[in-house]
């Protein structure tokens, strides 16, 4: 994280100057059906005792134009204390229809005085997302994943050497389902019922296998899944590092599956294990990040989009999922999708490129 420069104190006092706000997106914007998206954070230092800002805004600073603006309760459910006295916005970025995406950003809060603090304007990557071949074959997947969900894996942080990162920014959970939007057959609550346990989970691009963990247990019912500790949070897993030196996590392996091994070098599509339900795990499902440091729970999460998939509906409301039938796509979106990532919580397919 780069040095920031120092803002005039709120009260005049040097001790509780801020730090400039900046923004933080690792990585460029992904399509997502059909849309530019940008996902990142504005972080601002903040004194515990200071009246908040009042508003947040995100700035073209080419055109000198405001993109974005919260406030309100919607400012509020965006925002976090994070490391104390730190404060961050959680953001994800649009394009429009004759307004694409700003080259640079800059971002400002808007004080209870009326005040406005500005940071420093950032280029926005042009770097493409990572295009991958599908993780997962033969049947409907639920790509899991809402960045408004409190303790979703787009907000989950770890602060680490005086940084604070978040690997599950872009990640996503799959989940099987059949044409009814059942999830199991029999018992739901025995993860070997599921439809998606067992499934073999693939290479999405050629790398070399940096990590790996086979063997630990599952429980034998879903209830009965404890707590793990953050070091075992992610089960049985596999860590495939790309030529770039992005790194691609495989998450919840069924135990003994895993058939690579560090040091393996592998092929888009081979398979690396199956699906399972180890570590910290709410159902048998598949999750899968891409991040600049090639272990659990470190680094950046990063961008990336599949090469392609056919969208065939959603879960409007995912409290429905195994207990209601999604609902089907307008026909004018149910189509094979190139080069994007699945939006929030659709079905989908992935088909042959």
């Amino acid at each position: 994280m780069a040095p920031l420069a120092r803002a005039a104190a709120l009260d005049g006092g040097p001790e509780k100057a801020p730090l400039l706000p900046h923004w933080v997106a690792p990585g460029g914007p992904v399509r997502v059906e059909g849309v530019e998206e940008l996902v990142g954070e504005v972080h601002v230092d903040w004194p515990v005792d200071e009246p908040p800002p009042t508003a947040w805004q995100l700035v073209d600073a080419d055109r000198g134009e405001t993109v974005e603006t919260w406030e309100g309760a919607e400012l509020a459910r965006r925002l976090a204390r994070i490391d104390g006295a730190r404060m961050l916005l959680y953001v994800e970025l649009r394009s429009r229809p004759g307004r694409p995406l700003p080259a640079r950003l800059l971002p400002a809060l808007t004080l209870a005085n009326g005040q406005v603090l500005r940071g420093e304007a950032v280029a926005v990557s042009a770097e493409p997302a990572t295009a991958f071949g599908p993780p997962l074959k033969d049947g409907l997947w639920v790509a899991i994943h809402n960045p408004a969900w409190p303790r979703g894996h787009r907000r989950v942080g770890f602060a680490r050497d005086g940084r604070w990162t978040i690997p599950g920014r872009h990640a996503i959970d799959f989940v099987q389902v059949d044409e009814d939007g059942r999830i199991a057959r029999g018992d739901a609550g025995r993860p070997a019922n599921h439809f998606g346990y067992g499934a073999p989970v693939l290479a999405v691009a050629d790398g070399v296998v940096s990590a790996s963990r086979d063997g630990m247990a599952e429980a034998g019912t879903i209830a009965g899944n404890p707590r793990h500790a953050l070091v075992d949070a992610p089960g049985n897993h596999v860590v495939l590092t790309l030529a770039d030196r992005r790194h691609v996590l495989y998450e919840h392996l069924r135990p003994g599956s895993v058939t690579v091994r560090p040091g393996d070098r592998v092929r888009k599509g081979q398979v690396l294990g199956a699906l399972g339900f180890s570590g910290d795990s709410t159902g048998p499902h598949l999750h899968l990040h891409v991040c600049d440091e090639g272990a659990p729970n470190a680094g950046e999460g990063l961008p990336f989009v599949f090469e392609r998939f056919e969208r065939l509906g959603a879960y409007e409301d995912l409290a429905t999922l195994g207990r209601a039938r999604w609902s089907a796509a307008p026909a004018s979106n149910a189509m094979v999708r190139r080069d994007e990532k699945p939006g929030s919580n659709r079905v989908i397919r992935f088909t042959a490129t």
